[in-house]
């Protein structure tokens, strides 16, 4: 999906948010801080919602605490008519109101990790699920983007601890600025889509990168 912005904006301001089970679980959707900041007094409302296929909807929004959700009977209608899952993706684009669903990639992969206490509060690294990191990554340096764009560099290692077969993989220097900058708590959800590999790549120089997406466990959550 993507929401376009209208003609009028001196400057563009884009997000993404990849649709995971809790949007379709709890029929709502908060729009990225920022994105509200910047177009939120002129984001029409209703907005229009279109799928690929070129069918439409017209949704309307609800402001919170600040923040702009879509909630309610006509999003939960949305989701349904129009078959919206988990791995979709939820993205604005300049010149129009509009909204488009789009598959995300089978060549990219995710993983979902639950924040424990040992990841933030001081915690300077987060395990990372053994299977994924054995198929798509290696060691070196990897790119973390958020939803508004703010990226962090962190350093992925491995290694086997004493009498473990298995090696471990972790995300490592860089991880704790990552965790403090976006105030991760007990508990939040982040979703790692790997969006740009080299893995395989023998010569290139861009660094792997994952998207983020952030699912707050609290009331009040940052979806």
């Amino acid at each position: 999906m993507a929401i376009h912005q209208q003609r009028e904006h001196t400057s563009v301001v884009s997000f993404f948010k990849i649709i995971c089970r809790w949007h379709i679980l709890d029929e709502k959707i908060k729009l990225p801080t920022e994105f509200t900041n910047k177009c939120g007094l002129k984001l029409p409302n209703p907005v229009i919602l279109k799928v690929v296929d070129g069918n439409q909807k017209k949704v309307h929004w609800t402001k919170i605490n600040g923040s702009i959700w879509f909630i309610g009977k006509e999003w939960k209608e949305f989701l349904e008519n129009y078959s919206v899952s988990h791995g979709h993706l939820f993205e604005s684009i300049a010149d129009a109101i509009r909204s488009d669903r789009l598959e995300r990639k089978d060549s990219n992969p995710s993983f979902e990790v639950v924040m424990q206490d040992s990841y933030i509060n001081g915690g300077r690294c987060m395990a990372v699920p053994s299977n994924f990191a054995r198929e798509y990554m290696k060691e070196g340096g990897y790119l973390l983007r958020v939803a508004d764009g703010r990226t962090w560099k962190v350093m992925y290692k491995t290694w086997s601890g004493d009498g473990m077969p298995c090696k471990k993989c972790k995300l490592q220097k860089g991880w704790a600025k990552f965790s403090q900058g976006n105030k991760l708590e007990k508990d939040d959800v982040c979703v790692f889509e790997l969006v740009n590999n080299n893995c395989n790549g023998s010569c290139s120089t861009i660094i792997p990168t994952f998207n983020v997406l952030i699912h707050r466990n609290h009331i009040g959550s940052s979806y």
